[in-house]
C-alpha cells in the first residue's frame, strides 16, 4: 500500500492543511495504515520572503527551495543508520519517502498519534491543557538525553515542535520538526561540542516557553519550585 502511495501524484488544490508552520504546510493522508502525514513547502511564502538576488538564484536552482525538507529527511536516515539496533528508540518520526504534489515535491512522514487515533498533541498544547509543565519534566529531560545520545542536530528546540505520544505506557516526547543539517558544510557534526553548545543555549529559551527552569550546571530541566 505504501509503495503504491509513493508513486502517485497528490492534488492538493482545494484541500486545507492539517497544520501550517512558518514555511510548510502539513496534510494528513487518508485511508492509509499506519497513518502518514505529507509536508509541503509553502512556495508563495518562501518566494515572497526572499531578496531579489536570492529570488534570481532560486529561479535557476528551484530545488534549493526544498533543501530544508531534503536535509531533514537525510538527517533522520543518517541518525537511524548510526543508531543500528537502537533505531526504534530515536525520538524522531520515520521518513517514508518523497512524492510529487500539485504544489511541488512533498515529504511523507510517519504520523504520531494519541491513544484515540487522533494526531498527537504538541507539548505546548498539553502544557496549556494541564496548566503546568511539571508532569512532563522527566520526559523532557529524557528527550534531551536522547537527542545528545543519538547525535540529533536540533535547529529549533521549541515545545511546538515536540509532540506527546504513547500515553498508554506513559507520555513519550518526539521531536517532529526543527532538526537536521542547517549548512552545506556539517560543522556541528564534525565538531559535536558546537552542536551541544547551541542546543544548551536553546534549552534556556525552551524553559521560558514551557514555564520551567534550565539548570546549566546539571544540564537538565527542573521545576521552578525545586530550583530554589
Amino acid at each position: 500500500m505504501e509503495s503504491r502511495l509513493l508513486r502517485k501524484t497528490f492534488d492538493l488544490s482545494g484541500l486545507s492543511p492539517l497544520t501550517s508552520g512558518t514555511r510548510r504546510q502539513v496534510y494528513m493522508l487518508d485511508d492509509v495504515s499506519p497513518p502518514l502525514v505529507l509536508k509541503v513547502i509553502d512556495l508563495e511564502y518562501e518566494i515572497a520572503r526572499l531578496s531579489p538576488a536570492k529570488r534570481f538564484i532560486r529561479k535557476w536552482m528551484p530545488l534549493s527551495h526544498h533543501r530544508m525538507m531534503i536535509r531533514e529527511a537525510s538527517h533522520q536516515g543518517r541518525v537511524a543508520i548510526k543508531a543500528g539496533p537502537c533505531a526504534p528508540k530515536i525520538p524522531l518520526p520515520q521518513f517514508r519517502g518523497l512524492v510529487q504534489t500539485s504544489r511541488g515535491p512533498g515529504a511523507v512522514w510517519e504520523a504520531l498519534t494519541a491513544d484515540n487515533g487522533t494526531l498527537a498533541p504538541t507539548l505546548s498544547e498539553e502544557i496549556t491543557r494541564l496548566g503546568s509543565v511539571e508532569t512532563f519534566l522527566p520526559q523532557i529531560n529524557r528527550l534531551l538525553e536522547q537527542i545528545l545520545a543519538f547525535g540529533i542536530l536540533v535547529l529549533d528546540f521549541h515545545p511546538g515542535n515536540v509532540v506527546v505520544s504513547g500515553w498508554e505506557d506513559g507520555p513519550e516526547l518526539v521531536l517532529i520538526d526543527g532538526f537536521g543539517r542547517q549548512h552545506l558544510v556539517p560543522i556541528r557534526e564534525v565538531f559535536p561540542r558546537l552542536g551541544r553548545k547551541r542546543l544548551f543555549a536553546q534549552c534556556e529559551i525552551f524553559a521560558r516557553k514551557t514555564g520551567c527552569k534550565w539548570d546549566p550546571v546539571a544540564r537538565k530541566f527542573v521545576g521552578k519550585a525545586s530550583s530554589g
